[in-house]
């Protein structure tokens, strides 16, 4: 990203000043916020030499996400720069219009997300919670105080691969660093920041994944029970509210959105204490207060930097029109860090902070994340377990290695407890 912009400076299509912000820097790897708050500071919209127009700050990132006069398919831009490098890669319209629940617009999606709700609804997640508790403490029994661990191993990849597989009735089998690689790359495809390679080998990791989803499903369907993965099937054998071709493609972007996310925001967490100690030694003295930091620190670190929207028409933002058939880029890292929503402090983890809510870590709108308050539920459990247990946490890592710039978080993170 060029650092020395200048308005006088600017190449601009029509109002929209042209930009480019290279995510692949490792300077945006290890700090996209003080990245983004620039060009947040420079101008409401942007058009990137990736192809996509982007927007920043919090008003203008709620309206992208939350309007429905936008879309989240990928029909009004099948031409776009991104999806003309996953036809480059070995994709075709039909593989760019395949049904996910993410990709769809109303009314499909709201009868879709109206089957999906009542199982997702808090209310019917809150009998895991005794669940995501019970798997922390055993994930995390036979450490004690001084013990070194490496956490997203340990911890981060586990805890929401054996939760999901309780939540959907299905074997919790050593598959996990699998599915973390495929779940990875899934999200990955969605980022218009890819290569045409990179690309390729995103879109085979999720022919195998989908293999692997379509022979889960095709096991369930003959060990029916009291989870999500049964009342998909049975819903459909009722009423037809989730076709057939669409079960394994929606249990396909629940895995990508509850499992490979958590693992990370985990991470992102965790070290967001651990760079603020001054944070957690207060958290310590506050257990009662995990709920309100899980909070803070999805504000502070979302995983999900971003999102994709798409226009059918002419669209206004923050002073600019952008064309029709063009993809925009919300950014919620940024939303999340605006000062003019969060005041001066807007770049301080305070946990403390008495509206973190209003953050956007999970979306807003009709497509904000179905599985919001799982991710919650976990972060909280590993929170109080890590209080519990260690109340002297400290880092015990060298230089990090960040995953992407899409979905952010880290490899690995060494701690002493």
């Amino acid at each position: 990203m060029r650092n020395d912009l200048h308005p006088d400076e600017a190449i601009t299509i029509g109002a929209v000043p042209r930009t480019t912000l290279d995510t692949a820097s490792a300077r945006f790897r290890e700090d996209p916020y003080t990245c983004l708050a620039e060009l947040r500071a420079y101008d409401a919209v942007q058009y990137d030499e990736s192809g996509v127009y982007m927007v920043f700050g919090y008003d203008d990132v709620k309206q992208v996400l939350a309007d429905r006069a936008l879309s989240s398919s990928e029909a009004p831009v099948l031409d776009a720069p991104r999806n003309q490098r996953i036809k480059l890669a070995g994709g075709d319209d039909d593989y760019l219009l395949r049904p996910s629940i993410s990709k769809l617009d109303p009314p499909d999606h709201t009868a879709l997300r109206k089957t999906l709700a009542a199982p997702f609804a808090p209310r019917a997640l809150r009998r895991y919670e005794s669940d995501a508790a019970e798997i922390t403490a055993s994930l995390l029994a036979g450490y004690g105080p001084g013990d070194r661990i490496e956490m997203i191993d340990a911890v981060g990849h586990r805890l929401p691969y054996q939760l999901v597989c309780r939540i959907f009735g299905i074997p919790a089998e050593d598959d996990y660093s699998h599915v973390l690689d495929w779940a990875r790359q899934g999200l990955d495809l969605l980022s218009p920041f890819r290569t045409v390679e990179e690309t390729r080998t995103a879109m085979a990791s999720q022919v195998e994944f989908a293999e692997y989803l379509t022979e889960i499903v095709r096991w369930k369907r003959d060990h029916l029970g009291n989870d999500i993965l049964s009342a998909f099937i049975t819903n459909d054998r009722i009423d037809s509210a989730v076709p057939q071709d669409r079960i394994a493609a929606t249990i396909h972007t629940l895995f990508l959105a509850g499992f490979h996310t958590t693992v990370n925001q985990i991470g992102l967490s965790v070290l967001a204490l651990l760079r603020h100690p001054d944070q957690w030694q207060w958290l310590v003295r506050n257990p009662d207060s995990v709920d309100q930091s899980v909070e803070e620190l999805l504000r502070y670190e979302p995983t999900a930097q971003f999102m994709i929207r798409a226009t059918v028409d002419d669209y206004r933002v923050g002073g600019a029109v952008i064309p029709a058939g063009s993809q925009i880029i919300p950014w919620i890292a940024s939303a999340n860090r605006d000062e003019d929503m969060f005041g001066p402090t807007a770049g301080t983890l305070d946990l403390e902070r008495s509206d973190a809510r209003k953050h956007v870590a999970f979306g807003y709108g009709i497509h904000s994340c179905l599985g919001a308050w799982l991710a919650r539920m976990e972060l909280a459990a590993v929170l109080r377990e890590l209080v519990r247990l260690a109340p002297d946490l400290e880092p015990a890592h060298g230089d990090l290695e960040w995953v992407s710039p899409f979905i952010r978080g880290v490899r690995a993170l060494e701690v002493t407890l």
